[in-house]
């Protein structure tokens, strides 16, 4: 068994951890539920899949102890950066939360990939831990949120209607509408670029999660600076 000394910001009571290459030998990874009560079905997946991620932290830190925390910031400060390890695999497409908000497809789908050994729990590098200090973002293993989604207004928009005789018969069209359409939305900067002019910046979408101000820059969800969160807190 190779073991590797922890350089974790937090020493406790073992100070040893099994190395990556061994955590890999033993994958794929499954723990024994104890016995307890669960009302539905989900709420034993749910569990499983806490005790799962439990599991996985402790063996590859070597720490007992150690638990999976759900939020950003608790995921940054007590995971990443506590043992410096990251979760690897997760996928882009289920949001990083808690498992009580979560559908039973992406429990099982989060399951699954972790019995295959695919979601796991690995080193991180010094550039990755730096990175992680700097933008809570870096740190979790998934989005936080899903993208906003601009505004079509009305689906119906630019489409025709049935038309129906006195009787309720339908109709044929009067003439066929075949030519080409716009799209629903332009994006401000490529019409921009494309006109030769300075692209506008308006104020970022912001959330407000785990008592943390984030903004929506560049495709993904970062702590916002102050400047950013000025406007929106009232003193």
């Amino acid at each position: 068994m190779h073991l590797r000394p922890h350089t974790g910001t937090r020493a406790t009571t073992n100070p040893l951890s099994r190395c990556s290459m061994h955590a890999a030998l033993v994958r794929p990874y499954k723990v024994q539920l104890p016995k307890s009560s669960y009302a539905t079905a989900w709420g034993k997946e749910k569990g499983y899949l806490r005790a799962l991620f439990d599991g996985m932290l402790a063996y590859e830190t070597g720490f007992l102890d150690a638990k999976m925390a759900w939020t950003a910031i608790s995921f940054q400060q007590r995971v990443f950066l506590r043992f410096d390890v990251k979760a690897v695999g997760w996928p882009p497409e289920v949001v990083f939360r808690n498992p009580k908000y979560m559908s039973t497809e992406e429990i099982r789908l989060l399951i699954d990939l972790c019995e295959s050994g695919q979601l796991h729990f690995a080193p991180a590098s010094d550039d990755e831990l730096a990175a992680a200090k700097q933008d809570v973002a870096h740190a979790c293993p998934g989005v936080l949120f899903p993208a906003p989604l601009p505004d079509y207004g009305r689906r119906d928009i630019g489409t025709q209607r049935p038309r129906t005789d006195a009787e309720g018969n339908l109709q044929p069209r009067r003439y066929e509408r075949n030519g080409p359409k716009s799209a629903k939305a332009v994006d401000e900067e490529e019409e921009a670029e494309n006109a030769g002019e300075a692209v506008p910046r308006g104020p970022l979408p912001m959330m407000y999660k785990d008592r943390t101000w984030l903004a929506w820059s560049e495709g993904v969800w970062r702590v916002a600076t102050a400047a950013e969160i000025e406007p929106h807190v009232h003193l």
